[in-house]
């Protein structure tokens, strides 16, 4: 379970009670590989990536830690249906009938295992890598998470896009997170560059992808053209941050009547960040807006081909959509160990009235989660949770869920 102080920290404790064991050497300092692990680890709610356990190669010259968290969840919902038991994705939301409204469930899919190991640490030329798995599939089955390998300021491999902000974030047991804050893992490469005083970016590529809605005149290709990720960032005090990101994103689909293909061009820009307001407060912000990146924000990836829809006023046209999210949350350290989150968010599809796939016609969702969370110790963390979300159509119809959940986890 990925859990973080109400304050942030130059390097970001997950859980403030984990401690690194080393084994193997004496010349290494228990803190310095949990930093190294930390620094390697992605910036998630649900991966805590620093292993309990680590052994230090001769003279240091790698860390090997593998770490796993047992998350172990149990769901009430009540109000209309929300599929999964692991996500709470207001766009997935469909109407129950009256005597269908409440349900009970079950899961441990979000359990991970993952591998940390730096080579070289603190030396010029140190390398990393990370893998976590997880058993998100269908009959748990194994799905990969995060997989990339770090040099210098290169990271190159399967993790987040640059464009998303991980440590923007505050902390919910709900697996998917806030509906209107951006989230896309892709196979990505991108260079992050400290530039001093507090001043850091970075530029990259993810994969070609898309999300669009075709109709009988347009036809789907397959994309062949990066999409342009990139953030400036500010870090203060031991650090709070601000961060502004942007987004380049061609797109290319088939107009079927003049037998060609066709371009469109996506664009994003996002503003990001947390301020730690007291040493027991912090505050989190996300709020993004553009055209046609509707499946890098976590409402608008739940396969609703919200990227494009059909020209009403060209046949065989395909038109960017509009959408704009935002997330604000609050974390406070109640007592030591014991943290308290909360978060609204909301996301806005600008849709023009034409019908999104598959066969849904949604205009806006809400998403509220309020969590009490404690770290018994370094290796078990239970909590509670209330989500509450709302998806409108364009018709105005509304539907809701509230769901409480439990959680309890073991880390090792």
């Amino acid at each position: 379970m990925s859990i973080s102080a109400a304050v942030p920290k130059k390097h970001r404790v997950r859980n403030p009670a984990t401690k690194v064991t080393v084994v193997g050497s004496h010349k290494a300092s228990a803190d310095s590989v949990k930093m190294a692990f930390e620094d390697n680890a992605p910036d998630v709610r649900n991966i805590e990536g620093i292993p309990r356990f680590a052994i230090v190669g001769n003279d240091n010259k790698f860390y090997l830690g593998i770490g796993a968290s047992m998350r172990l969840n149990a769901v009430w919902d009540t109000g209309d249906e929300n599929a999964s038991v692991i996500d709470f994705v207001p766009a997935s939301f469909t109407a129950a009938p009256e005597w269908n409204r409440s349900s009970l469930g079950f899961s441990a899919q979000t359990s991970n295992v993952y591998l940390n190991i730096v080579a070289l640490p603190a030396r010029k030329d140190q390398f990393s890598l990370f893998l976590s798995l997880n058993f998100k599939n269908p009959n748990y089955g194994v799905r990969l998470s995060h997989f990339y390998a770090r040099y210098r300021g290169l990271t190159l491999g399967y993790t987040d896009s640059p464009f998303v902000d991980g440590d923007a974030v505050p902390l919910t047991i709900d697996d998917e997170g806030p509906n209107g804050t951006t989230s896309y893992s892709n196979v990505t490469a991108y260079w992050t560059q400290d530039f001093g005083k507090g001043f850091s970016g970075a530029a990259g590529i993810d994969t070609p992808s898309s999300s669009i809605t075709y109709s009988t005149d347009v036809e789907e290709v397959r994309q062949r053209i990066v999409t342009v990720p990139a953030y400036v960032q500010y870090r203060w005090n031991d650090g709070s941050h601000v961060r502004v990101s942007g987004l380049f994103r061609p797109m290319q689909y088939c107009d079927k009547l003049a037998s060609k293909n066709r371009m469109l061009y996506g664009w994003g820009i996002k503003l990001s960040g947390l301020w730690g307001i007291t040493p027991k407060l912090c505050a989190y912000y996300d709020v993004v807006g553009g055209s046609g990146i509707a499946d890098y924000i976590c409402d608008g990836g739940a396969g609703i081909g919200a990227d494009a829809t059909p020209s009403l006023l060209q046949p065989g046209f395909e038109r960017t959509t509009g959408c704009w999210g935002m997330t604000v949350g609050l974390s406070y350290e109640i007592i030591r160990n014991l943290t308290a989150h909360g978060v609204y968010s909301q996301l806005h599809i600008d849709t023009n009235h034409r019908t999104l796939s598959p066969d849904t016609d949604y205009r806006y969702g809400q998403y509220v989660a309020v969590n009490l969370i404690y770290n018994i110790n370094p290796y078990v963390t239970v909590g509670m949770e209330y989500n509450w979300g709302k998806r409108v159509a364009t018709t105005r119809e509304k539907l809701h869920v509230n769901r409480l959940q439990a959680l309890f986890s073991l880390s090792f």
